[in-house]
């Protein structure tokens, strides 16, 4: 098989592990559930969704070393597995625990929250697989390429979000049965399918394809081996004590922080403002409007900001991390905005841009890790800048939580109206201000190092 042919299969069965990964982002429609049916308070609700974000990133460094050791199919099959038995789970929740009780055991809590880390787990492993083959098999257009797959990992929750509007999967119950079956299915193709691929030998180089241009020239006189088997301890210590890892953590901190507060906890605010001026019957379908918008503005800025991007440092030499700064100042202001909210009428523009905003970070967040300590480790470095979205996702998803029950009417779970979060976004809105400081200083230091070349 022609090597064009395998790098275009891979491609193409890592973007659907892709689009399979990404239903992480999903909780925010079915979340509310956890309130009105398993009768869970607002903070419960959020532990389960932190649980879900630590699963997702807690496990980069593992998985991000796993793909580099074993190469992208044993994560790939990893990350199906582990869907399959968390969403099954939750649906085994739905099913069998009683809902006549006023408060949720500690038991169906804690239950809930270890289901959705697996799903954030598996999420993690196909994530990595994909990404890291794409990255490897393409050495020019790095970012359309990259932020073409990862946007699919973005659209994912739309995707899935218009099937739940089929009559047939309206219940959580049967929905999330239906996640397990089409998540893990996806990932199990994907494994047969996705590989990297070794650089093309000298005889069989003739005239690029288009397919060719994009993957790129290959260096035939410094061959790179498709699959790393361990990690140069050198390289380690480079990446961990070099001051843009760090300035990059913390640029990730507060943007993803906030950006995860709001995706996880979208489906409440929904709730909380459609009450005083929504017909109840009317708030699933505008709960499913704003996931979809969400989801659509995500993958639009993954896959608009990898080519921008591109296009800006080849044409103009800016840096890639400038756009993510500017994706940090919009996700500032869009958490201001969400503090002046009083009825759903403003949600739609705020959500736009919060997805937007999220996309970028995640779509540029591996070229750039690539770009500044290269391929052949990029998932373990990767993987381990990716704790910060879950130390802040924790933190944001904790402080929404206990101030959403403390503004909630002693004895039920529900709270109504704005001054149930807009405490919550005051404070996300300080962390993207400090996020914003730390990639501006990236940016400087990234500007001495290419002068000095």
């Amino acid at each position: 098989m022609r090597r064009t042919t395998q790098v275009t299969v891979a491609y193409l069965v890592g973007c659907l592990s892709m689009l399979g990964a990404g239903t992480v982002y999903l909780f925010s429609l079915y979340g509310p559930a956890f309130n009105a049916v398993l009768h869970f308070s607002s903070s419960q609700t959020n532990v389960v969704a932190s649980a879900g974000d630590y699963g997702l990133y807690l496990s980069g460094p593992v998985c991000g070393a796993l793909v580099d050791r074993l190469g992208p199919r044993p994560p790939a099959f990893l990350g199906g597995g582990l869907l399959l038995v968390g969403y099954s789970l939750l649906a085994h929740l739905f099913n069998h625990v009683p809902t006549d009780t006023d408060d949720a055991s500690p038991h169906t809590v804690a239950l809930a929250a270890f289901a959705f880390a697996l799903v954030g787990m598996g999420s993690q492993a196909a994530y990595m697989a994909a990404m890291s083959a794409t990255a490897r098999n393409f050495a020019r257009h790095r970012g359309l390429a990259l932020g073409t797959a990862i946007g699919l990992f973005g659209l994912s929750a739309f995707f899935f979000s218009q099937m739940h509007r089929l009559p047939v999967l309206h219940e959580e119950a049967r929905f999330l049965a239906f996640l397990a079956a089409a998540t893990s299915g996806a990932h199990f193709i994907a494994a047969a399918g996705l590989r990297v691929v070794p650089p093309a030998s000298p005889e069989v180089i003739g005239v690029p394809s288009e397919a060719a241009r994009l993957i790129g020239p290959v260096d035939l006189a410094t061959p790179v081996a498709p699959v790393p088997r361990a990690l140069n301890p050198a390289s380690q210590r480079t990446f961990f004590r070099d001051p843009q890892a760090l300035y990059l953590f913390l640029g990730l901190f507060g943007v993803t922080g906030a950006g995860l507060m709001f995706i996880n906890n979208i489906g409440t605010v929904v709730d909380t403002l459609a009450a005083t001026d929504a017909a109840p019957a009317a708030t699933l379908q505008l709960r499913t409007h704003i996931v979809s918008l969400l989801s659509l503005s995500n993958f639009g800025s993954r896959v608009l900001s990898g080519q921008a991007s591109d296009v800006l440092l080849r044409r103009h030499g800016l840096p890639r991390i400038a756009l993510l700064l500017t994706a940090a100042v919009v996700m500032l202001f869009a958490q201001l905005g969400v503090t002046h909210l009083t009825s759903t009428t403003g949600l739609y523009l705020l959500t736009v841009l919060i997805g937007s905003a999220y996309g970028t970070v995640f779509a540029l967040g591996p070229t750039v890790t690539s770009e500044y300590w290269g391929n052949s480790h990029l998932g373990y470095h990767w993987g381990w800048l990716v704790l910060a979205p879950a130390i802040g996702g924790h933190t944001c998803n904790t402080l929404f939580g206990l101030v959403y029950d403390a503004h909630a009417p002693a004895g039920t779970p529900m709270c109504t109206g704005a001054h149930c979060f807009q405490n919550s976004f005051q404070v996300t809105a300080g962390l993207c201000l400090f996020s914003a400081i730390a990639l501006a200083r990236l940016l400087v230091l990234r500007f001495r190092v290419l002068k000095a070349q």
